[in-house]
């Protein structure tokens, strides 16, 4: 039944979603923070995985039909990326492997980094939203049985990436990572095997040279994953990388400087 006593709300929010916080916790704070809002259809425009940062697009009232519109809209990112780990989500929150990252330079970073360019195909991430067969990605990943099906590939698509900082970080502030993050995503996401394995991978490396991170600004298209992006730049530097921190910058023309912060 159409409503004729009050105006059709309709709102685009530009929203600072913080690390640790998921797009659907986001919108509980948008209505907790705009009563005028409380009793309205609110949709997201674009998933930010929880430990990412950065804009988000929260569309209000009538806007969520225009949803497909705003997910279409380019991306521009900034990434810290660390060689020399590879986990089976290709972030920080996974299970890890270490790899030698020590032949790695700024000239075949920047050699690969070229390579990333244009529209190529990768894999899904196992630990993805991407149904299969009625179930995610993610949860078929959890029960072991990925080898059961086949997972399906995506174009993705980078029209301009940047080297913005080429530096190093000790083991230690690795670990004092994994633990931030872990403490600050919410969820049953595997916490104490991830901790545990992080430890153990770790406690050999503490007086070891120290492994390499790269900060990336990447123009991308919808769809494309960074951690796969991560995985497949250290894959091409043979080694392996994993997706350290993540801000999305500018969903099309919506900026981070422009992003509403919720208290």
């Amino acid at each position: 039944m159409m409503r004729y006593d009050k105006p059709i709300m309709e709102a685009v929010l530009n929203i600072y979603k913080p690390q640790g916080m998921t797009p659907l916790q986001a919108i509980d704070r948008v209505r907790k923070a705009y009563p005028e809002y409380r009793n309205e259809k609110m949709t997201y425009a674009g998933r930010l995985d929880p430990m990412a940062e950065g804009v988000l697009i929260i569309l209000v009232g009538d806007a969520v039909h225009k949803k497909e519109e705003y997910v279409q809209l380019d991306k521009v990112y900034e990434a810290n990326i660390v060689f020399g780990f590879g986990t089976d989500t290709h972030d920080l929150l996974g299970l890890p492997t270490v790899y030698d990252a020590r032949a790695i330079g700024i000239e075949r970073i920047k050699k690969e980094l070229v390579g990333l360019k244009g529209i190529c195909e990768y894999p899904f991430p196992a630990y993805s939203s991407k149904p299969i067969n009625g179930k995610p990605l993610f949860q078929w990943a959890r029960e072991g049985r990925l080898h059961e099906i086949e997972i399906p590939k995506r174009s993705m698509c980078v029209h301009d990436v940047k080297l913005l900082e080429l530096c190093a970080i000790s083991a230690d502030m690795v670990r004092k990572t994994v633990t931030m993050m872990v403490k600050n995503v919410r969820g049953d996401f595997r916490q104490t095997e991830i901790l545990h394995q992080w430890g153990v991978v770790l406690s050999g490396l503490m007086n070891k040279t120290a492994f390499p991170v790269v900060r990336l600004r990447v123009h991308c298209a919808s769809g494309t994953y960074i951690r796969t992006l991560s995985h497949e730049l250290g894959k091409r530097l043979s080694t392996d990388a994993v997706l350290m921190r993540l801000v999305r910058i500018r969903v099309g023309e919506f900026g981070v400087k422009d992003s509403i912060r919720l208290g």
